[in-house]
């Protein structure tokens, strides 16, 4: 889980995978290079995204380095619509469809059933 706290109070939060090895990477590399970054518009989390991309060469740009990656930019995705009051599908977008079709892997999918997925 990674939590991501701005300037103004607002924290996110996104889950990225990787467990304990991608604690350095988001600890470390990534939060050298996001402190003090604008959080204002989606247009941020953009940027953001692709200055940890690049950051992300040392490890290879797949595995650990893009779980956490993923995790930072759901933080990100989070702490804006919290800022801005508005659900995260609207800043990217807005819904498209009602519905979509979901599909749930691993050694348990009865416990993804239990919670709703």
């Amino acid at each position: 889980m990674v939590e991501v706290r701005t300037d103004v109070g607002v924290t996110g939060y996104g889950y990225g995978g990787g467990g304990l090895a991608s604690l350095p990477i988001v600890n470390g590399h990534f939060n050298e290079q996001i402190s003090g970054a604008s959080l204002d518009s989606p247009e941020d989390v953009f940027r953001i995204w692709d200055r940890l991309y690049y950051e992300s060469i040392p490890y290879g740009r797949k595995g650990i380095a893009l779980m956490a990656l993923s995790g930072v930019d759901l933080a990100l995705w989070d702490a804006l619509g919290k800022a801005e009051r508005r659900p995260v599908a609207e800043l990217i977008g807005g819904i498209r469809k009602p519905s979509i079709e979901v599909y749930a892997t691993g050694p348990d999918s009865e416990w993804y059933a239990e919670l709703g997925v």
